[in-house]
């Protein structure tokens, strides 16, 4: 092998060959085939050279190919190539009987899976020359002409190779199939038409061997998807009738099916949009129609499989099914349309429910893939809740009212409370005013259930729908108590898992922005200070949610408490609150500031110092506002308490505005400072 490869540069390419393919071993076999590829496609052999590759070639098949009792695919793969390349060069000029010549030479089995190869190989590099962008004009030209000579002495004997081969043996169907599949896209769609051809095609779709089937719907699919005028395309269908003939499988072949289905009933309602806009087109019109309904109800099946592959597809057709809906709407087709869009929406609700084992605590491919698809079931639930929204909100109510009961699986409750929270983004008029209607109900039946969410996806989700439905318990602030309860519980902001608590303790936050929730929320502030006073001081003795806190979420979670307390301050009569209560409330929420103020630099970051800042004037403001508004009973001796609690931060407020100021090279007037923090004015 050393000596052949010292004689690769000095040996022509034909030479190296001969004495390759003389040699035994299969390795020599392999570098003298390359070499002669690189002699051919690198311009290096003239036509003589390579009329003696051909001759070696042949020789060596009807030698020593004809011993093999199968052919190594390596092998019969290189000596494909090798025939292609010589043929890309010398057809039809040098070689014009290539195609017969190859066809009746390569007559036995093992032979003719080279010729096999030798199509499929030659049909990428020459029919599809125009997706090589690397070949000059010449070589271009030259592809075509290749191309259209293919068309009279390459196609007839490839299709009458296919009809003696694709039963022969599921290798060589595969093989023969693979070949077909590359070759529909640019032959005359009636040469694969043809009634003995699709019969054949048919047959292997029903056959045992399930990678040939899989090849088979491979090329029906081809003629679906190829290019031709709509109406062409109907009656191609039409002939097809692939609902009738490719029954529903749960097998390996299933996909492939899957994707027929999928891409039929897209090329149908392009079809049916083209014909629907010509008066003269209503009879294809029709017959489109009346296949659609097939298709769709096919694709709805694959909705419901478990296999994340099968189900993508059948989510796919029918999120464009149901894009287009408007357009079929024609007097004739209404109540068929409204029917079938109905059945849609049950369908996609039911798969809202993630398949057996999903725990959506993994990072697994397939939980990744359900969720993507799940967010375009919604989107299709999207389109349908604006055409008929009324049917859509009832479905989800149905839905959550099967689901949001004690004996649901943990799966059943996600998807019940997954549906309610996407809700939202489908009726966003709604979802202000919940003193009544659909989410009003929709959040009566996930708050009554709140015991049974246990599980880790059910808690993230119920919290989000608390945040995004928060204004209901405006509404019924009798049940605040108990959200209390679950936000302060093991199952919420105490719970084991950090991503968990941090996410929930974040929620509870966004709810304290609601106003008449936070002005509900005063009544409850002592048992709300209990908890989270030790948090915003750090207190970690006996307190397990301090130390399971990021330093941000202690922040959001701080600025939350201050706007319950202000909002206490600022209604101090109705919460029941006596001024000392108030008064002493007021001291701790400045000390604790002070505190967080004077933490060590390198954990005190400026956003931090920033939020504390704020909260600090936040406090002063309203304060300002109830002393002066002569409402309170000794107020000189509230207001000397407080400013004396102000007045012992300023050390420490000038000492990082100091610090921060002279790091930017400026000065800061401490009187200015002073006099702003006492008025309750913003320090930032």
């Amino acid at each position: 092998m050393e000596y052949l490869r010292q004689c690769q540069t000095r040996v022509p390419g034909q030479y190296i060959l001969e004495s390759c393919l003389h040699s035994e071993m299969p390795e020599a076999w392999l570098f003298g085939i390359d070499t002669a590829v690189q002699s051919v496609e690198g311009g290096v052999a003239d036509s003589a050279a390579r009329l003696k590759m051909r001759h070696v070639l042949l020789a060596y098949i009807s030698n020593r190919i004809t011993s093999f009792a199968t052919l190594p695919s390596y092998l019969s793969s290189k000596i494909a190539t090798a025939l292609a390349a010589i043929v890309k060069l010398d057809f039809p000029d040098y070689w014009p009987t290539a195609f017969c010549d190859l066809s009746s030479i390569l007559s036995s089995e093992v032979e003719k899976e080279i010729l096999l190869r030798f199509f499929a190989y030659l049909n990428d590099t020459i029919a599809h020359s125009e997706l090589s962008n690397g070949w000059t004009p010449e070589e271009r030209e030259r592809g075509q002409s290749v191309k259209d000579a293919m068309k009279e002495e390459a196609i007839p004997t490839f299709l009458s190779l296919i009809s003696t081969t694709i039963t022969a043996s599921p290798r060589l169907t595969e093989t023969a199939l693979f070949a077909l599949k590359g070759f529909i896209e640019w032959i005359d769609i009636s040469l694969v038409m043809e009634p003995n051809m699709l019969s054949l095609l048919f047959s292997i779709c029903h056959a045992r061997d399930a990678d040939a089937a899989i090849a088979s719907t491979g090329c029906l699919q081809e003629v679906i998807t190829k290019k031709m005028h709509h109406n062409k395309k109907i009656a191609i269908l039409s002939t097809l009738s692939l609902p009738s003939k490719l029954p529903f499988s749960e097998d390996a072949r299933t996909q492939s099916l899957a994707s027929i289905f999928c891409y039929g009933l897209i090329e149908l309602v392009q079809s049916f949009e083209k014909a629907l806009s010509c008066e003269a087109e209503k009879e294809y019109a029709d017959s489109c129609f009346s296949m659609m309904e097939a298709y769709a109800a096919r694709c709805m099946q694959y909705i419901g499989d478990d296999r994340m592959d099968v189900m993508a597809f059948g989510v796919e057709a029918i999120a464009y099914f149901v894009s287009k809906t408007k357009m079929m709407m024609g007097d004739e087709r209404q109540d068929i349309v409204w029917t079938r869009v109905q059945a849609i929406t049950t369908t996609c609700l039911a798969r809202m429910v993630a398949p057996e084992g999903f725990t959506f605590d993994d990072e697994e491919e397939d939980e990744e893939r359900f969720s993507s698809i799940r967010k375009e079931l919604m989107a299709v639930l999207g389109n349908i809740g604006r055409l008929i929204p009324d049917y859509t909100k009832e479905q989800m109510l149905s839905l959550m009212k099967e689901f949001l009961q004690e004996g649901s699986s943990m799966l059943q409750l996600e998807a019940a409370l997954y549906v309610c929270y996407h809700a939202g983004e489908i009726f966003r008029s709604e979802v202000e005013d919940l003193s009544g209607g659909f989410f009003h109900d929709c959040m009566v039946l996930i708050f009554k259930q709140a015991a049974t969410y246990t599980a880790s996806p059910t808690i993230s989700m119920y919290f989000e729908c608390v945040a995004r439905y928060g204004t209901f318990f405006a509404y019924d602030l009798s049940s605040l108590p108990v959200l209390l309860g679950q936000f302060f519980s093991p199952y919420g902001m105490y719970h084991s898992e950090k991503k968990v608590r941090e996410r929930v303790t974040y929620l509870f936050t966004r709810i304290t922005k609601v106003k008449p929730i936070c002005e509900g929320l005063t009544h409850y502030l002592r048992d709300i200070t209990s908890h989270l006073m030790p948090v915003i001081d750090g207190d970690k003795k006996g307190d397990r949610l301090a130390s399971k806190l990021s330093d941000q979420t202690k922040q959001s979670l701080f600025d939350a408490f201050s706007t319950i307390a202000v909002a206490s301050l600022l209604r101090t009569h109705e919460s029941g609150l006596s001024v000392d209560n108030v008064t002493g409330l007021v001291v701790s929420i400045i000390r604790t500031i002070a505190s967080a103020l004077e933490a060590p630099a390198d954990t005190c970051e400026p956003w931090m110092l920033s939020g504390l800042l704020s909260s600090l004037c936040g406090v002063s403001r309203p304060f300002d506002r109830l002393v002066s508004s002569g409402n309170w009973r000794d107020i000189e001796d509230a207001r000397s308490t407080i400013a004396s609690s102000f007045y012992s931060t300023y050390p420490v407020v000038l000492s990082i505005l100091s610090t921060y100021a002279s790091s930017l090279n400026g000065d800061v007037d401490r009187e200015a400072v002073q006099s702003k923090v006492i008025m309750g004015q913003d320090c930032g």
